[in-house]
């Protein structure tokens, strides 16, 4: 049997596909120096994307945090005046996939990866001009078999280190008894 617990050095970031990071938009929509607010170029134009992007609907104390905001000594009007608002967002809401250029696997169909287009019947009330259900495309959702994904994991040599081919038997007792198989 097999004396020792395969998972013991492993970490969670040891077992997760990374997905390539967020390419940059062009220069000229985005500030040129790289800031620890990114996407935003400074704290002040941070706090206000996040103010707004934080509750769909504002409130009362919304609205008192956002004056607490502007009303910071180290608030300065100059330093969100210039903020490219509409390249921030669009980096905010930008998938990797979305730009031609910058495929992923799962648009591969030789990896094995499907599209399949998602539809929603939308009621409309029967007062309505047009009344009863109308099919409303919502997106793509990309799938694929896991019988492919065990796969190409058992045939990588790097991912094929954190699988388990003996069993391993992990034994836990409280101090003094006999040891319990968990």
């Amino acid at each position: 049997p097999p004396v020792h617990d395969p998972d013991c050095s492993s970490t969670l970031s040891d077992m997760i596909d990374h997905p390539p990071s967020v390419s940059e938009p062009p220069a000229s929509e985005m500030p040129t120096k790289q800031s620890p607010y990114h996407p935003y170029p400074n704290k002040n134009s941070f706090s206000l994307g996040n103010w707004y992007w934080n509750q769909i609907q504002k409130s009362q104390e919304d609205f008192q945090k956002l004056l607490n905001i502007i009303g910071n000594l180290g608030f300065t009007p100059c330093d969100v005046q210039s903020t490219p608002w509409n390249a921030i967002n669009k980096v905010l809401g930008r998938n990797d996939f979305d730009e031609e250029d910058n495929r992923w696997e799962w648009e591969d169909e030789d990896a094995g990866w499907r599209r399949t287009r998602v539809t929603l019947d939308d009621p409309f009330h029967s007062r309505m001009q047009n009344p009863g259900t109308k099919p409303h495309v919502i997106g793509d959702l990309y799938h694929r078999s896991i019988v492919s994904v065990l796969k190409e994991k058992l045939a990588n040599s790097v991912d094929d280190s954190y699988l388990h081919y003996e069993p391993y038997e992990l034994s836990w007792s409280p101090t003094g008894s006999q040891d319990d198989g968990v």
